[in-house]
Formats: structure tokens, sequence, C-alpha cells
């Protein structure tokens, strides 16, 4: 359930405990688990959630991962990256959850980045993945781009 208690004391709480990440109110609550409601930056952690998404630019992504919506307030491209990630992280943009895949970026050892043209009000989904089994503190930013 989603009541905010973590009743298996395993320091997950919720959706984000994997022995309930199948129960009906997680499911609906998948994606997003974040949101960023303007350009800028957000920060969290992809230990304790699940592998959702694999990223077409690396089929090794066996990593939890975090969603995060962003709506464009302007017709812009936007940059979203990972800089300040402290693992080996992968990101790429979705046309809404389970969208298809508008761009994807693998840095390996490097911080990944992405471009993407949007139209204002319109909503992606960002996932930051980690590459193979890596996990850990993320930084996503989010810029608009002049």
């Amino acid at each position: 359930g989603d009541d905010g208690v973590d009743e298996d004391l395993d320091g997950d709480r919720d959706c984000r405990d994997s022995e309930c990440a199948a129960d009906a109110t997680c499911l609906a609550q998948a994606c997003p688990e974040q949101s960023l409601t303007a350009p800028g930056t957000l920060s969290g952690t992809t230990v304790g959630l699940q592998d959702d998404f694999t990223p077409s630019c690396n089929a090794y992504s066996f990593s939890p991962d975090e969603t995060i919506s962003f709506t464009a307030p302007n017709t812009a491209t936007y940059r979203f990256d990972t800089a300040g990630t402290a693992c080996n992280s992968i990101v790429y943009v979705l046309d809404g959850c389970g969208g298809a895949e508008l761009a994807c970026d693998d840095g390996f050892y490097a911080t990944d980045s992405v471009d993407v043209a949007l139209t204002a009000g319109q909503t992606v989904i960002v996932v930051v993945d980690g590459n193979y089994y890596n996990e850990g503190d993320y930084t996503l930013n989010v810029a608009e781009l002049p």
C-alpha cells in the first residue's frame, strides 16, 4: 500500500519496496516517480527502485531506474544531463510513460546528455538509469537552450 510506513523494516517504504512493487496501487504510481515543473536540477537515488525500462542506447541496463515527468514551459530545445551523478548512468527521454523513446545517451563513464525539441505544454518522461548493474545517487539537470 501507500501509507508511508516501512512495514517490513527493510528501509524501503511503500512502492519503493520491491515486495510491494507489484501492488496495483504501486503499478499505477510507477511512472512518473517524480516531477520537475521547470528547468532546473533534481536529485534523487535509484537505490531500491525497480528496473522498469531498457534504453535503446544500452541493452545491458539491468539497474533500477527513476522516472521524472517534465513539462516544457516554452517551445524550445531542452538539454537533459546527469552531470554530478555519482554512478555510471544513462539518461533517456520518453514521449510519456511507455511512449516512444525520443533520445538516449549512455556516455559510459562521462556525463550523459540529450537534447530534445519540445513544444510548450508537452510532457515527457525522463529516465535516469544505471549502466549495467550501477545504482546510486543521481543529479538530473534540465536546461532550456537558447
